[in-house]
């Protein structure tokens, strides 16, 4: 699986919309803190299309975190219960997924004699698992 090519323009413009959009006059009522708040938003999502979601997702928080403060955005990103459990479950599934085990499984399950023509089964065999 090799890196895709990314055009430099859409780095700048992440880093345009994440750092930048806090300086455009709000509109619609929305607070100077809301719009730097939507700007790493929008900044994040347009990193996500085009460039991949560590490199949008890191200028997201970071963005945030200038605006927030550290102290509200780090124990929120990196100290909660769900980043931690999706952090470690990544680092189970990569190495599963490269080395083709989780095909492996499903054809297992799908091919079991135990479990030919009882859905139900094959089913609650994928939840199990």
């Amino acid at each position: 699986m090799g890196q895709k090519s990314v055009n430099p323009i859409h780095y700048i413009i992440v880093l345009l919309l994440c750092f930048g959009f806090r300086f455009l006059p709000p509109f619609a009522g929305i607070t100077p803190y809301g719009m730097a708040i939507l700007g790493a938003f929008i900044g994040g999502i347009y990193g996500w299309i085009f460039i991949d979601l560590a490199w949008s997702s890191l200028m997201a928080i970071t963005a945030t975190a200038l605006v927030a403060g550290w102290d509200v955005v780090m124990p929120a990103c990196f100290g909660s219960e769900a980043f931690i459990t999706l952090f470690t479950a990544m680092l189970a599934i990569g190495p599963a997924i490269h080395y083709g085990a989780f095909t492996w499984l499903a054809m297992k399950i799908m091919t079991s004699k135990a479990l030919e023509g009882k859905g139900f089964l094959i089913i609650f065999s994928i939840f199990i698992v």
